[in-house]
């Protein structure tokens, strides 16, 4: 159970979260009233953030968004800060055709985008303004795709689309270090369009958003062996015996995505999220798949970048459970044309 969904944890913290969200009412209405300086750009500026810590599929949504303004014809680039990373300033992680630096470099998520899109540049910076003034000069974007960035107010967007998962508020609706939040539900009122990845919204939640709420959901759609660069249809897993490891936000939800698919689950290993594999936790992943006679190590393709470089290619068999979105092909075709009027 994660700390934040112990009862007497979150009453003990209580008081710590009434101070976070004195800070975070005060920093809002310091942007508000103009108190602290936001900066525009001349490109249209689409933040995909939420108002919770990790695990609603943010870096996802930002590629599906990425590809699909693409198809349209526009020139997107991606901007994030680069959670994590062992690097400073701006730096470019792809330009379109594939990473340019490692995992450590650019954090994980920018790099996980860097594999996955094509024909759109990668910048993370913790200077979002600087960043954005970067990938409009070097890359003639028209779009800026700010992953992560309904928090950041110094930058100014034109959308703000925010994930919320139902679950995650029924569980520990407080604010940090009590809960799951970064800012209460009242902070909904700023976002443009709001994307339910669980279940019936709070009524609260509606209270406070005014927007255009739609359903996104995440769903397997194939098994990639990235040691012999194989891919697989899911119904692989059926009754595969199997380790399942995860260092991500909410790593129940993968592990129940592998229970679905009839993965016999021998053991699971929950690492923290972003946690840093070590030549030690491969050795004790190998020696689990021999005690255990299992098939295979599957894992998600943000924890295989993790794990890469340590593995050799005769060390075992790997397998990564690739996730799609699933977005109601209405809604995009409605996004798409607001963003056609913004840039018309």
């Amino acid at each position: 159970m994660p700390i934040f969904e112990h009862k007497w944890l979150q009453w003990a913290l209580w008081p710590l979260s009434l101070l976070y969200g004195g800070v975070m009412a005060v920093r809002n209405t310091a942007y508000d009233r103009g108190w602290l300086p936001s900066y525009s750009v001349d490109a249209l500026v689409i933040s995909i953030g939420n108002l919770s810590v990790g695990g609603t599929g943010k870096t996802p949504v930002t590629q599906f968004l990425s590809e699909t303004l693409s198809r349209a014809g526009y020139r997107v680039g991606i901007l994030s800060r680069g959670y994590g990373r062992q690097s400073r300033g701006s730096v470019l992680v792809s330009r379109g055709d594939g990473p340019l630096c490692s995992p450590l470099e650019s954090g994980d998520e920018p790099y996980w985008l860097a594999l996955r899109t094509r024909h759109v540049p990668v910048l993370v910076d913790e200077d979002r303004v600087r960043g954005a003034t970067t990938l409009i000069r070097e890359h003639s974007v028209q779009i800026i795709l700010l992953d992560d960035g309904f928090q950041h107010r110094r930058l100014r967007r034109d959308f703000d689309l925010v994930l919320f998962d139902p679950q995650q508020y029924r569980r520990a609706p407080f604010l940090l270090p009590a809960g799951y939040f970064r800012e209460p539900l009242r902070s909904l009122r700023r976002a443009h369009w709001l994307g339910n990845t669980g279940n019936e919204l709070p009524s609260r939640a509606k209270r406070h958003f005014h927007g255009r709420v739609f359903r996104i959901q995440f769903e397997p759609v194939s098994v990639w062996e990235p040691l012999n660069q194989t891919r697989h249809s899911t119904d692989i897993l059926k009754k595969a015996r199997v380790i399942a490891v995860a260092g991500i936000a909410q790593p129940q939800r993968f592990f129940t995505m592998l229970e679905r698919l009839e993965a016999n689950i021998l053991k699971k290993s929950a690492f923290r999220d972003h946690y840093k594999y070590t030549k030690t936790d491969w050795q004790t992943l190998q020696h689990q798949i021999r005690d255990f006679r299992a098939d295979a190590i599957v894992t998600t393709a943000k924890d295989w970048m993790r794990l890469e470089s340590l593995i050799q290619p005769d060390e075992g068999t790997v397998w990564v459970l690739d996730i799609g979105v699933q977005i109601e092909a209405e809604v995009v075709k409605t996004f798409v044309e607001e963003v056609r009027k913004r840039l018309a």
